[in-house]
């Protein structure tokens, strides 16, 4: 190949290139600047971690911080910036709406102990809550809790005649009610805990002077009735749901016994000094 031809060649592929360059220069398009979106702002706002049915005690699990814009967070919802500790203090709260899961809670879907509201929360459905005076040493002295289990005790003054026919008054005692749950003491509507030394927790007693029971209409009703009727008392049950069932058949064999004999004699039997007498009611 001579000089010449290597010349040419090398110019031909010269233009080529520029050619090339050219072409592309005009079909390429140019960038466009584009102004970035103004980022939101947004807030932590307290939701339901689950579906929280209506009545249902919260607990931590149930509740946590998810991140909303601000422009949608209400003056309603719980923020941590302004509510850093709504977990720790809605525990234990109730239910008083059905929450679905990462819905916003708001105050009137909850209520906490000793709010308005809680005591028709905590309410088993169809029952009553209905107050009676107690004093210490007509309340266990003062270890009947919330939560606890009584027998609410009626004890009253009635005229007796005995067999020799004297007559006198003597104080009876029945039990109206049993197995009825506390719901508060005064305005006490938890387990008061405090700490003891070693930083244990520990379980106070409620000196009050009403007691709220849970009890059916029929219940209240009965209740309502006895508390005209003499001084009221209650007995503290068991934790334990099991009864003795020797126990249990006693009882209740002395409560049929005690039964027929008033609705045969009309009368019923007092031991006083070791002897015992029948009694008459007017």
């Amino acid at each position: 190949m001579n000089l010449m031809r290597i010349i040419i060649l090398v110019a031909a592929i010269a233009a080529a290139g520029l050619t090339a360059i050219l072409v592309s220069s005009l079909v390429s398009t140019p960038e466009v600047a584009v102004d970035k979106a103004p980022k939101i702002p947004v807030n932590q706002v307290l939701v339901a971690a689950r579906k929280i049915e209506i009545g249902t005690k919260l607990t931590e699990a149930d509740l946590r911080w998810q991140e909303f814009p601000e422009p949608s967070v209400a003056s309603v919802y719980f923020t941590r910036d302004r509510n850093p500790e709504a977990v720790k203090e809605h525990v234990g709260g109730i239910a008083r709406a059905e929450i679905f899961s990462d819905s916003p809670i708001t105050p009137g879907k909850i209520v906490n102990a000793g709010g308005g509201g809680f005591m028709s929360a905590i309410l088993e459905g169809g029952m009553r809550a209905m107050s009676v005076q107690i004093a210490p040493e007509t309340g266990a002295g003062g270890f009947i809790l919330p939560g606890d289990r009584v027998d609410v005790l009626l004890s009253y003054e009635t005229q007796v005649e005995e067999e020799s026919g004297r007559r006198g008054k003597e104080v009876v005692s029945e039990i109206i009610l049993e197995n009825v749950r506390a719901l508060a003491i005064d305005q006490t509507v938890n387990d008061p805990a405090g700490s003891d030394s070693k930083g244990g927790t520990q379980t106070s007693s409620v000196i009050g002077k009403t007691a709220t029971l849970e009890l059916t209409p029929a219940q209240a009703q009965k209740l309502a009735k006895s508390v005209a009727s003499g001084r009221l008392a209650l007995a503290l049950r068991s934790l334990e749901r099991k009864e003795d069932a020797e126990f249990a058949a006693r009882e209740a064999a002395a409560a049929a016994a005690l039964e027929a004999e008033r609705s045969k004699n009309k009368s019923f039997t007092i031991i006083r000094y070791g002897t015992p007498g029948k009694f008459r009611p007017n």
